[in-house]
């Protein structure tokens, strides 16, 4: 994507917020960066989506895309996607309130269940989406405390938890069928970005460690076969960057309801 000065600026602003560290540890859950969570709450982050009248910052998908790339490449542990994108923009489109708090969203199964929901626990609050008796969608904001929640993790020990909630209890506010589909469609491209940010750094330490690391007497990338290797580390990287900012491109120009 071409950066306007702006988005330039915005671009560093990010890379002075998302710190690129090692303090995660192999094994251990992943927790909640409260310190983190509450500067991107300052700098209007948290909800850069939302609608400026809710009191969301009014941005688009491209400084989303910035937004969502820096956290993938710091690995922070904030939910960004799933408080603005997906929570917050559930909320929106059923004209409920996005007041303060951290938010995650999950779509339910006919029994009321959802598997592998981001940051469930650490919510304050659980934005559902149903496919109610009547037939109709629906979505709730529902507290944490009124869903049945067990604990697990995915890959990363990131907290991908398991929630279960009577649907009954709830009225909930009608949306339009389109938003279900719409609401997969953000999620992945959400995650298509953080996992570009993701390689980017990946990229980075590889680049570092052959350059550093000396083997028979040469750094390691002096070696032809580890040449070849980072070279297709590099192309990967490059991939997915050029696929993730085409589809932000195409939903900027044309939304999600392109057949691009």
């Amino acid at each position: 994507m071409t950066q306007s000065p702006e988005l330039r600026d915005f671009a560093q602003m990010l890379s002075d917020v998302f710190t690129i560290g090692d303090d995660h540890r192999i094994g251990a859950v992943i927790e909640l960066d409260r310190p983190l969570w509450s500067t991107l709450k300052e700098l209007g982050l948290d909800r850069l989506t939302g609608d400026e009248a809710a009191g969301g910052s009014g941005a688009g998908w491209t400084e989303a895309a910035l937004l969502l790339t820096a956290t993938g490449a710091s690995a922070a542990a904030v939910p960004v996607a799933e408080n603005d994108l997906l929570a917050g923009w559930l909320l929106e489109q059923a004209g409920l309130d996005a007041g303060d708090g951290v938010r995650t969203a999950a779509r339910l199964d006919a029994d009321g269940s959802a598997r592998h929901v981001p940051w469930a626990r650490d919510a304050d609050s659980i934005v559902l989406l149903w496919n109610a008796a009547d037939g109709t969608w629906r979505v709730a904001d529902v507290p944490r405390t009124d869903v049945e929640l067990t604990e697990a993790v995915n890959l990363a020990s990131e907290p991908r938890d398991h929630i279960r909630v009577d649907t009954s209890a709830f009225d909930g506010s009608e949306v339009p069928a389109s938003v279900v589909e719409q609401f997969r469609y953000r999620g992945a491209l959400a995650r298509a970005l953080a996992s570009a940010g993701a390689m980017d750094r990946i990229l980075e330490l590889v680049v570092e460690h052959t350059t550093a690391r000396v083997q028979f007497g040469r750094p390691l990338g002096k070696f032809q076969a580890v040449q070849a290797l980072v070279s297709d580390l590099a192309c990967e990287s490059a991939l997915a960057h050029a696929a993730a900012d085409a589809a932000v491109d195409i939903v900027v120009e044309h939304g999600f309801d392109s057949a691009k």
